[in-house]
């Protein structure tokens, strides 16, 4: 519950001083254990252990894994790329 509450404090907080505190906090955490933890960040909801960095990167890199679709569909619509087809 704690981690949980110390992962949404640092995605919510703006002040940097406070941010690099909260995450050496995470990582004397992280030691000891690594509990499951639920969060919603950007519309996005996971549970996951306490951890994993998605949304921490997320917040430092906005645009972090967001690129894929782009890139795909520039791809699937430019004349040379044009007869390619995304396989899933």
């Amino acid at each position: 519950m704690f981690a949980q509450f110390l992962y949404s404090l640092i995605l919510k907080t703006q002040n940097r001083f406070l941010q690099i505190l909260l995450l050496k906090l995470r990582v004397v955490i992280l030691k000891f254990c690594n509990p499951i933890i639920k969060i919603t960040y950007n519309g996005f909801t996971l549970r996951m252990p306490f951890s994993h960095t998605i949304f921490l990167n997320q917040k430092k890199f906005p645009n972090y894994d967001m690129q894929l679709a782009q890139i795909i569909k520039y791809i699937q619509t430019s004349k040379q790329g044009g007869g390619y087809k995304l396989l899933m």
